[in-house]
């Protein structure tokens, strides 16, 4: 019907004039199997009102953020290292237990439980990123740009 279900408000940060030039700028993913109650997504730019809501330090520039599909509450925010406008993506197990994976401009690389966000681990690659993962079986892929970083990396999760 085109009817409003829910509305979700994070607080993002506006230039000097007075544009916002953060917010959601990435693709949200949809949770399947275990993760099948809630979708997925980045929002960068924060500003205090945003970390707040969300509960992240001080100087989290952009979070990863699970929503209840249903109702639009927060489930889950995990505060990123940098800002992102990359897509987080969702990688499944053999039994549907799902980890979602998140990059953001410093080049960091962050997978997360899907259901609790809590840290399962954390690298840095050379070069900054812009673009989304991509998964393929236990690879994920991933390119980087920058003076002198620019790289395609594949790297093995289990």
């Amino acid at each position: 019907s085109g009817k409003e279900i829910w509305c979700t408000e994070i607080g993002v940060a506006k230039d000097s004039k007075g544009k916002t030039d953060s917010g959601c700028k990435a693709s949200p993913v949809i949770g399947e199997n275990r993760l099948s109650g809630l979708v997925y997504f980045t929002v960068t730019g924060l500003n205090d009102d945003g970390r707040s809501k969300l509960n992240v330090h001080g100087d989290t520039k952009a979070a990863l953020v699970a929503l209840d599909k249903e109702t639009g509450k927060i489930a889950w925010a995990y505060g990123l290292s940098d800002r992102s406008v990359s897509s987080p993506i969702a990688v499944y197990d053999g039994e549907g237990n799902g980890r979602i994976i998140q990059c953001a401009w410093d080049g960091s690389i962050t997978m997360v439980d899907g259901l609790t966000g809590e840290l399962v681990h954390r690298i840095t690659v050379e070069g900054n990123i812009e673009a989304s993962p991509a998964a393929y079986k236990d690879i994920v892929v991933v390119g980087t740009t920058g003076k002198d970083t620019e790289h395609i990396y594949g790297i093995r999760i289990q």
